[in-house]
C-alpha cells in the first residue's frame, strides 16, 4: 500500500508541480533545420515514452493491488503474483529511464546549439516575469471585482501603431498592469 501511495504521489507531483525549463532563442540566429528536426523527433519520443510510462504505472498499481489481495489470503499465496509485480516495477523503472534519456537528448541538443550561437538561457527570467504577471492579473481582477465589475478594463486605449518595444520596456520597468493591458489590447498584432 505504501509503495502504491508513494508512486501515485510522485506521479502527481511530477505532473502538477514541475515546470519544464523554458528556452527562448531567436529563429534567425538558430536557422538549423537539424535542430528543429532533433527537437521535433525528441518531443515525439518524449510523448511516446510518457504515455508508455503512464501505462506501466497503471499496470504496476494493478499488480500491487493484486499482491495486497494475495497477501491477505496468505494460505493461498501464489509467487507468480509477486513475480508479476516485480516485472511491472522493472518495466516502469525502465520506461522512466527511457523518458529521462529522451529528455536529456533534447536538452543536450538545445544546450549545444545555444553554446554554438552564444545564446542565453532566459528560463529563470521568464518564470519570474510570469509569476509577476499572474500576481498583477490577480490584483487587477480583485480591484475590478471590488469596483463591481468582473472584467478588468485597460487603463487607456493604446493607439493602433504601438511599437513592439513598448511592451518590452514595460516589462523591463516591472510595470505589470500596463504591460497586461497593452498585451491584451494588441493581442496578435505585435507579433511573437
Amino acid at each position: 500500500e505504501n509503495l502504491s501511495t508513494q508512486l501515485a504521489n510522485l506521479t502527481e507531483f511530477l505532473s502538477l508541480e514541475c515546470e519544464p525549463p523554458i528556452v527562448w532563442f531567436s529563429p534567425d540566429k538558430v536557422a538549423s533545420s537539424h535542430l528543429a528536426d532533433t527537437l521535433r523527433f525528441g518531443m515525439l519520443e518524449l510523448q511516446e515514452h510518457l504515455e508508455t510510462f503512464l501505462d506501466k504505472k497503471d499496470q504496476a498499481s494493478e499488480c500491487i493491488e493484486s499482491l495486497k489481495v494475495t497477501l491477505k489470503l496468505q494460505e493461498n499465496a501464489d509467487m507468480s503474483v509477486v513475480l508479476d509485480m516485480g516485472r511491472s516495477l522493472y518495466k516502469l523503472h525502465f520506461q522512466l529511464v527511457l523518458l529521462l534519456e529522451a529528455a536529456n537528448k533534447m536538452y543536450s541538443a538545445l544546450n549545444t546549439t545555444a553554446q554554438e550561437n552564444s545564446l542565453q538561457n532566459l528560463s529563470g527570467d521568464v518564470v519570474s516575469i510570469k509569476k509577476q504577471l499572474l500576481r498583477a492579473e490577480e490584483e487587477m481582477g480583485m480591484t475590478a471585482s471590488s469596483l463591481g465589475s468582473g472584467v478588468s478594463e485597460p487603463n487607456k486605449s493604446p493607439s493602433l501603431s504601438v511599437e513592439p518595444d513598448t511592451l518590452v520596456r514595460l516589462l523591463q520597468e516591472a510595470k505589470w498592469g500596463p504591460a497586461l493591458d497593452l498585451a491584451r489590447a494588441t493581442r496578435g498584432s505585435l507579433g511573437s
